[in-house]
């Protein structure tokens, strides 16, 4: 939930009034999510078949396993390449194929670094299974909970 929903004044917590963009931003966002998509403005451009996540102001950008607040947020990945400032979306589960890919299906798939999918398990940030390779050249993508390091 976006900063400002509920402020601490003191030791107490009150209620604080959303603006009217923070409601429409995280109506869309809840609504997307339940119907197994996140959809919203290209925060950056976005290629196809990487892993997104939404800003702080509900626009998608590249998910990253060196940033630590990826860790545990809705993670999609797109079908489709978008351009910055377009209407995008991305699905949250999903069989996809592509013929480029080369999948070892012995070994799970990875978020990695701005928003690559790998199978090389991450050294640094933490680690979250995002899919698993079902042939060489197609995946069904379904993250998991991740694994922070202290």
């Amino acid at each position: 939930m976006p900063e400002g929903f509920i402020k601490r004044v003191g030791n107490r917590k009150t209620l604080a009034y959303p603006t009217i963009d923070e409601i429409a931003g995280l109506s869309e966002a809840l609504a997307s999510a339940q119907s197994q998509s996140l959809s919203g403005v290209a925060a950056i451009a976005l290629s196809a078949l990487r892993v997104v996540t939404l800003s702080d102001t509900y626009g998608l950008i590249y998910a990253d396993s060196s940033i630590r607040d990826h860790a545990f947020s809705v993670l999609a990945i797109t079908k489709q390449a978008f351009s910055s400032g377009a209407s995008a979306s991305a699905v949250i589960s999903d069989r996809i194929s592509d013929p480029y890919w080369n999948w070892d299906i012995r070994k799970p798939i990875y978020l990695g670094q701005s928003g690559q999918l790998t199978q090389t398990f991450p050294a640094t940030g933490f680690v979250r299974p995002v899919a698993q390779a079902l042939s060489p050249t197609e995946i069904l993508f379904s993250p998991e909970e991740a694994i922070v390091w202290q």
